[in-house]
């Protein structure tokens, strides 16, 4: 979805707690992700984790254009549908 709404506006940031550094650049280079990366390393203790409370990866956020989280772990259809529609606004 990223290739076909990064025009619109769609933006991804992906954040790994990979706690060595190699796992996370290789798995970034394996998978092609064409997005911004970036890896707080303190594992299930970092930062990130805590503040969104994340208990399982991969977890995804929809977040609007203020900084404002709206969905949590959409996939596909519906994933689509809110990046549509949160692109019109």
């Amino acid at each position: 979805m990223y290739k076909k709404y990064k025009t619109a506006g769609l933006e991804i940031i992906g954040i790994s707690i990979d706690s060595k550094e190699i796992d996370w650049m290789e798995a970034v280079h394996h998978d092609k992700l064409g997005w911004t990366q970036v890896n707080d390393n303190k594992g299930w203790e970092s930062s990130t984790t805590l503040l969104y409370g994340v208990n399982a990866i991969p977890a995804s956020y929809l977040i609007d254009k203020e900084g404002i989280v709206q969905k949590i772990d959409l996939t596909g259809w519906a994933l689509e549908v809110e990046i549509k529609t949160l692109l019109k606004k």
